[in-house]
Formats: structure tokens, sequence, C-alpha cells
């Protein structure tokens, strides 16, 4: 289920009619995310900054309505429910710690946010 939010490199590019250099540059200018592929050296695209960088192209707003964003830096509220940094957010809070989502969110290891002192 997951999958059906991120699209390859390839087809991000062909959904917004443009060649991969432009689609890095826009990765570049934080128009649209991506996310590392495990255990390869290719990124994934998220469909709904593909997506809502169509519509800006087309002269569409990127807001929902009453002028509330769907989407920051950090989270993307879709059909599938409210995604932090890429991952559904109920899963998260499922199966990982506090400590886990508060790394993922602030874009840091784990380890180096949260060490044990003994004193």
């Amino acid at each position: 289920m997951q999958d059906d939010l991120y699209v390859s490199a390839e087809t991000a590019a062909e959904m917004l009619g443009v060649n991969l250099s432009t689609l890095y540059a826009y990765v570049g200018r934080k128009r649209i995310r991506s996310q590392p592929v495990p255990g390869s050296r290719r990124n994934r695209y998220w469909r709904a900054d593909i997506e809502t960088s169509r519509g800006r192209r087309r002269g569409a707003c990127a807001r929902a309505p009453r002028g509330l964003r769907r989407e920051t830096d950090i989270t993307l509220i879709t059909e599938l429910g409210p995604h932090y940094r890429g991952q559904n957010a109920v899963q998260l809070s499922e199966t990982r710690s506090i400590e886990e989502v508060a790394a993922l969110l602030w874009q840091a290891e784990r380890s180096a946010l949260f060490n044990r002192r003994t004193t």
C-alpha cells in the first residue's frame, strides 16, 4: 500500500513531462521530495508532490478547501491518511517508539538524540 505513495524517477519525469535532469532540479529546489530505495542507489519520489507540481504547471492551487495545506516538508495528508516523512502515521504509532518517531521527524539518529546516561 505504501508503494502507491511513490513513483520511480522515470515515472515521475514522465508524469511531469520533463527529462530526468529537470526532475532532479525540482528535487534540489524542494518542490518534490524523494526518499532512498533501501538496498539500492536509486530514489523514489512522492506521487503527491508530482501531482501538486503538475497542478502548479496548469495553474492549480496546492491547497485544500478552506485554504488548508495538505502537505508540508514533514507531513502529507492523503486518502490513505496522514504521513510523516513518507511513512503512514498510524502505522508509526502502532509499531514505533516515540523516540523512533521523533528521530524520523527530526531527521536524526535515535542514538544521537536519546542516549541513556547513568549518573
